[in-house]
């Protein structure tokens, strides 16, 4: 599936959506935030939110080896428009793209969930800010 059609308001919505659609509001804006961060400090991320979010190996969603891949790929149309998580991802990610909150995270430009082991990147960190079932890394 070619992503690179795609406008950053979808994307946005759709990477928030495979990363933290089971987390609370503030978990989907913390997420959000993190994009945001990493949006307005390029280094080697990207220059806009399409750049961040496509480039490889940084939201394992993205990838379409992922087990949620399907749900992003869902997510890219107003086809769950009625689904409260899917609401609350595209709220999410209007505000972040027109800046209508504050950063929640502390300046963070990585996060990993607790389900999984600590990727290597955070070992030996201490995590700027838990919400939910992420924890939050400014690196």
């Amino acid at each position: 599936m070619d992503l690179t059609g795609y406008n950053n308001l979808f994307l946005l919505t759709a990477v928030l959506y495979g990363e933290a659609r089971g987390e609370t509001l503030p978990g989907k804006i913390a997420v959000a935030c993190v994009i945001r961060n990493r949006v307005e400090h390029p280094g080697w991320w990207g220059k806009n939110y399409k750049g961040v979010i496509l480039k490889p190996k940084q939201f394992s969603c993205m990838s379409q080896n992922d087990a949620n891949f399907d749900d992003v790929a869902m997510a890219l149309g107003d086809g769950l428009i009625k689904e409260m998580a899917w609401r609350e991802c595209r709220w999410a990610a209007m505000g972040a793209i027109g800046n209508w909150y504050g950063d929640i995270t502390n300046g963070a430009n990585h996060y990993h969930t607790s389900d999984v082991s600590p990727p290597p990147w955070s070992k030996g960190k201490d995590p700027v800010c838990v919400l939910g079932k992420h924890l939050f890394y400014k690196l």
